[in-house]
């Protein structure tokens, strides 16, 4: 009978006692909010940590789920007390905290061992009225969504993404937030996304036309490009644009019919008229203007023939 090497057992038992450390300190850290929601829970900042590496490191999948479970579990319990969240340390998610301060936006990635990716979330609101804090949990639908540019999506039934940056955009009295997110897709490929998220009667709403490229107005703009590759999506705050790489169809790929990267030149999105305006093969060292139109020399015998009309 096949047994396992010393070193390999000793790895996997060593594994297994951490997870079970991260499970029982969690259980220690829920009863300790039960008998006293006024002490600042230390403790969980810590497991967050160790469970968010575990997320993103873990040696199979297994491990990586169950640390998720208990990561989402004891997220929402720190998210529904009204202390500051010093969240810096766990560095497998980002927080976004809206510009006009009405909501905070939390989301994280769960890589699988064999290299796709599923994506969760939270929306932390303060009700002013009721003094209590509304959380709100956004359940990534990615399979299940068709034509997804032109969906409208809630928060349970998300495009999911790990968000980076967000903007505050007005239209007819009415406030969108933009946000750029890094989607990884499979081993082949990775997106970037241009999201909208906007509140309507305390709903949460994703996708909304905002975008357009040429006559199409779009919800939201996916950008799918080799994951070997890495695409600029950025906002300059100089000139109130957003700008990204111009991604070109590369070699040909037996799972994908084509595979996209950066090709040297940039485009970007210019918010005008209440909506983002698509602006192509911008300048980036010409103060983000597009480039002017090069203009092809006349040959000589063409340079006659005008001069004789």
């Amino acid at each position: 009978m096949y047994q396992l090497p010393l070193y390999e057992m000793l790895k996997r038992m060593v594994l297994k006692n951490v997870v079970l450390s991260i499970v029982f300190i969690f259980c220690i850290a829920e009863i300790s909010f039960a008998q006293n929601k006024n002490i600042q829970p230390v403790v969980n900042y810590d497991s967050l940590r160790m469970l968010g590496n575990l997320i993103q490191h873990g040696e199979n999948d297994s491990t990586r789920i169950s640390a998720n479970r208990i990561f989402q579990k004891q997220l929402r319990s720190l998210l529904q007390q009204d202390a500051p969240l010093p969240l810096d340390s766990v560095k497998n998610i980002s927080v976004l905290k809206a510009p006009d301060n009405s909501f905070t936006l939390f989301t994280w990635q769960l890589p699988s061992y064999e290299g796709s990716y599923s994506f969760f979330g939270f929306i932390q609101m303060f009700n002013k009225k009721t003094g209590k804090t509304r959380i709100i949990e956004l359940l990534d639908s990615t399979s299940g969504i068709n034509n997804p540019e032109a969906a409208k999506l809630y928060a349970d039934k998300w495009y999911g993404a790990v968000y980076y940056k967000m903007l505050t955009n007005k239209k007819d009295g009415k406030t969108f937030y933009t946000l750029l997110g890094w989607k990884g897709n499979n081993p082949l490929t990775t997106q970037k996304v241009i999201e909208v998220l906007f509140f309507s009667d305390d709903k949460i709403f994703f996708g909304y036309p905002l975008f357009k490229t040429g006559h199409v107005y779009k919800n939201r703009l996916i950008f799918d490009f080799a994951s070997q590759a890495t695409m600029l999506l950025g906002y300059e705050e100089n000139k109130k644009m957003i700008v990204f790489d111009h991604l070109s169809a590369g070699k040909k790929n037996q799972d994908v019919a084509l595979v996209k990267g950066p090709d040297g030149t940039y485009d970007g999105l210019e918010f005008t008229n209440g909506h983002w305006e698509l602006l192509e093969d911008v300048d980036v060292n010409a103060g983000y203007t597009p480039k002017p139109e090069k203009v092809k020399p006349l040959k000589d015998d063409e340079v006659k023939r005008k001069g004789e009309k």
